[in-house]
């Protein structure tokens, strides 16, 4: 494998390179040549025992730069050299590795993990805790660490060192800059790649926005080089990932704009199989920002080069997205066409697991036609194909289903048992999205049956858990349910407050058919307070976004609005 290109040393770390100086200046010499460098300098600080060497290694990509260091301690043998990694934020950096320096004390010390102490001691002038204890204790860490010290570091903290600490930073003994290069960058994108969708979606909201971060860093230095050195392919992969963490975190908007790079470059490269599929993932944004047109448009591109390179499986998927879109415009019988479509395939090529799906989603079709018994009857044998491939995941979104179909026909022990079941299994699998959907159908359940208290906590648990995983979609859901519950209590000022976050929550999600039900809900909480001037005006809002994306509750809101209007004599404008 080629090596990666880094950056240029700092001055001292090199002077016999020459003077440098801009301690910032990072023209990129390979990657043999800095760390070449940052070896010499290591060997020779270990030659004089007593001697402090404070050097700053700039990575911004986290397994890029663990394998650099992996590589360092590889080619390093006669060296010890100690790695400590702080994973929490800290204030003093000398106190907080003084109890956790090896004994006997190791050749050199290699420091990770800073970005969120910097990050959370961010306050005007630079003066916060951590930065002013860098300026104080400068004199300090000679005597406390007397060996080489490494800084590994993203390039925005190393700003704030070098702005904030300047004092601290002037002892440096040098700076080495490290930028992956594309010819590693299979290597390196396999690491931040490899998840399903199901594990992207359980991965906390912090994590999700670290990996969010290193992939940005990584694109960026790849965006960086010549076209004819850049790993497109590598590139791709990286926009499909950055799309489906957006995806996961409800940012709607951002998915659609990365996936969109991503459809370039597939289409660059000529890959039709994986512009099928971001195709797809791009009908999935758009249908999740409320532009279920659009989607449909998507989804039937990805359909025809599914037909084109003969991808059975791919065009049962793209049918069943199709089915989807059709079902949320209300176009029930339509979807129908298309799960039958996508069920045929997925039995003709063996894809139990695709069956399941597609059986489910026609259950879910009946169900909107109010043909509860015949959904049940589906959702079942969609369960025991689950059961039979040991699929826990949709064993319980199936148990969910019928849970909400038993809910409809107001046999509320039957519903409670199947969503109980499904939470375990969800808790089980730590699927903490689905975690999340039982506990607000729960909710859901003591609602219908008067048991608001209960219902509260269902839904509070769910809003927890929802804004743990960073799923601001799922978050506007849950507290536009607590509000509806205080609403029907007869508490409409509490009401208010529930329904204003649920909007926030539902405008950061891009979401605009949700943000249109939180306008509703609010609408009917003023109408209740007696501002009918409130409730006109939320109204017209919901009223405006459900005729911009097509759907089928603008006649309901139009109609509601005239009510409205006619008790106050306004007319429309």
């Amino acid at each position: 494998m080629s090596e990666p290109a880094a950056g240029k040393p700092d001055a001292l770390a090199n002077s016999a390179d020459g003077v440098f100086d801009d301690p910032f200046d990072t023209a990129p010499p390979d990657e043999k040549v800095e760390l070449r460098a940052l070896k010499q300098a290591l060997q020779l600080a270990a030659q004089s025992p007593a001697a402090f060497r404070l050097i700053f290694a700039r990575c911004d990509v986290t397994p890029y730069r663990q394998r650099l260091i992996a590589r360092l301690q590889s080619e390093l043998p006669a060296l010890n050299i100690q790695v400590i990694n702080f994973d929490q934020p800290i204030k003093h950096l000398l106190d907080e590795m003084r109890p956790r320096i090896a004994d006997p004390l190791p050749d050199a010390i290699f420091i990770t993990g800073l970005e969120s102490s910097v990050a959370e001691s961010s306050v005007e002038g630079g003066k916060s805790p951590f930065i002013a204890n860098l300026n104080a204790a400068r004199n300090s860490f000679s005597r406390i660490v007397p060996r080489p010290l490494v800084w590994w570091v993203t390039e925005k903290t190393l700003a704030v060192v070098f702005g904030g600490a300047p004092d601290f930073f002037s002892i440096r003994a040098g700076v080495y800059f490290f930028v992956a290069a594309p010819e590693s960058a299979g290597e390196i994108a396999s690491s931040l790649t490899g998840e399903t969708t199901q594990q992207i979606e359980n991965l906390m909201r912090a994590e999700k926005q670290d990996r969010i971060a290193a992939i940005r860093s990584l694109l960026a230095d790849y965006e960086s080089h010549p076209a004819d050195k850049r790993d497109l392919d590598a590139e791709m992969n990286l926009n499909f990932q950055l799309g489906a963490l957006y995806y996961a975190r409800g940012a709607a908007d951002e998915a659609r704009m990365t996936n969109e790079r991503a459809l370039a470059i597939a289409r660059q490269l000529d890959d039709k199989h994986n512009e099928g599929v971001i195709l797809g993932n791009l009908g999935l944004a758009y249908s999740a920002l409320g532009e279920v047109r659009r989607a449909i448009e998507h989804y039937e591109q990805a359909l025809a080069i599914s037909r084109e390179i003969g991808d059975r499986r791919g065009e049962g998927a793209d049918l069943g997205n199709l089915g989807n879109a059709y079902s949320a415009l209300g176009e029930v019988r339509r979807a129908i066409e298309h799960y039958e479509q996508a069920l045929a395939i997925a039995r003709e090529i063996g894809d139990r697991r695709g069956e399941g799906a597609h059986l489910g989603n026609l259950g879910l079709a009946y169900s909107a036609l109010g043909e509860v018994r015949r959904a049940i009857e589906h959702y079942e044998q969609a369960l025991a194909i689950a059961r039979e491939i040991g699929d826990r995941r949709n064993e319980g979104a199936w148990l969910g289903n019928l849970g909400n179909a038993y809910l409809k026909l107001e046999e509320w022990e039957k519903s409670v048992e199947c969503y109980e079941q499904a939470l375990a299994i969800a808790r089980e699998i730590e699927n903490k999205n689905g975690e999340s959907i039982y506990l607000t159908n729960l909710g859901g359940a003591c609602r219908k049956m008067g048991a608001a208290k209960q219902a509260i906590e269902y839904y509070e648990l769910a809003l927890t858990i929802d804004r743990e995983v960073g799923d601001t979609r799922g978050e506007a859901i849950d507290l536009g349910s607590i509000g509806d519950v205080h609403l029907g209590s007869g508490d409409a000022k509490r009401a208010v407050e529930y329904f204003d976050l649920a909007l926030n929550a539902a405008r950061n999600s891009g979401d605009q058919e949700l943000e249109a039900e939180q306008l509703e809900r609010l609408s009917r909480a003023w109408e209740k307070l007696g501002d009918r001037d409130r409730a006109i005006a939320n109204a017209e809002s919901a009223l405006e976004i459900y005729e911009k994306t097509g759907s089928e509750e603008a006649e309901s809101v139009r109609e509601r609005l005239a009510e409205l209007r006619s008790r106050t004599g306004k007319k429309a404008v």
